[in-house]
């Protein structure tokens, strides 16, 4: 009798654990924006786009001076340009990322630059507690409608996290109709941590801080990593951003068909760089890669493959491949 309890507890037991696995609570994924949003974009005007994120950016008073949401005109404000280069950033990180390169390339170009703040970014660290994926995809969206006013044509220009955004927004035909290409750098499409799997499991949210802690914290590569970056995060953060990498994993590339190319470093120690040379290959349009060489006094971690910051010497040649692909389109 006591052997049949236990048989039968047990069953219980792996039931229970498979109904959770199949049905409990996982982090919600949301790849279309919402319609508010969508009309609220849709009446942006050319003119009227400084003060616009000008006011959107005065809702927060602790944003970190230098990375609000802004435009760099290539010459006259207001007046719209052939092309517009849009920027987004990656988890943690601000458009300060891999400056000077969005803006070499923009007066390489002639063009006007959007530089994006993704939600919870560049702030105090709990405001990226505030961080949903459906708010970044709304960022997405309208660093994209802001780029439409600003030039005839798109270039989105996105780095790590924020290349797996611009990923899922390519699967909108209308929203980004006006894209001409866009440059993956270093792309998280798998992020390179054996744990990583679990930030997606159910009830994530609860359980994993007890295990690993409430709080992230990082090691800046130096004064101003230290400053333009979230080092010290809540745990709970990180679950948006792997819900992203799991969603966009999902999906099939195959009938987008803007230009795209991918820049990264084989030795990439954040994201998985075999991951994107498959990426890559299933990208419907067509699709460039461009392989950058580290050096030991680049990014320790060959992520942050150009930029002032951290990798510095880079810069050049990245600007370099950006221009000369984007004249080819």
């Amino acid at each position: 009798m006591t052997r049949k309890v236990v048989k039968a507890g047990l069953a219980g037991l792996v039931f229970l654990v498979f109904g959770i696995w199949l049905f409990g609570p996982r982090e919600p994924v949301q790849l279309s924006i919402s319609h508010d949003q969508s009309e609220a974009q849709n009446q942006l005007k050319t003119a009227d786009l400084d003060a616009y994120l000008a006011e959107r950016e005065g809702q927060y008073d602790d944003i970190i001076d230098g990375v609000e949401k802004q435009i760099i005109w290539a010459g006259e404000a207001g007046v719209k340009t052939q092309i517009s280069i849009v920027y987004l950033h990656g988890f943690t990180a601000t458009s300060k990322e891999i400056r000077p390169v969005p803006d070499q390339l923009a007066a390489g170009l002639g063009a006007n630059l959007y530089l994006g703040r993704f939600t919870g970014h560049g702030r105090a660290p709990m405001a990226l507690a505030d961080a949903t994926v459906a708010r970044w995809m709304d960022d997405v969206s309208e660093a994209v409608k802001i780029g439409g006013q600003l030039g005839d044509r798109v270039i989105i220009m996105a780095t790590s996290t924020g290349g797996t955004l611009a990923a899922a927004a390519a699967l909108d035909t209308a929203a980004v109709e006006k894209v001409a290409g866009i440059i993956f750098i270093s792309p998280n499409f798998a992020i390179r941590s054996r744990a990583a799997g679990l930030l997606t499991w159910p009830f994530a949210r609860q359980w994993l801080p007890l295990f690993v802690g409430s709080w992230q914290k990082g090691s800046p590569r130096n004064e101003q990593h230290a400053r333009y970056w979230t080092i010290e995060y809540p745990t709970t953060a990180l679950m948006p951003m792997a819900a992203i990498v799991a969603a966009v994993d999902a999906q099939s590339f195959a009938d987008v068909q803007i230009p795209a190319l991918f820049y990264y470093s084989r030795e990439d120690q954040v994201v998985v760089p075999e991951k994107t040379a498959t990426f890559a290959k299933s990208w419907g349009g067509p699709a460039k890669t461009i392989i950058a060489r580290m050096t030991a006094a680049d990014d320790k971690f060959s992520h942050i493959i150009a930029g002032d910051i951290v990798s510095p010497n880079q810069t050049q040649a990245a600007v370099g491949h950006f221009l000369a692909w984007i004249k080819d389109l």
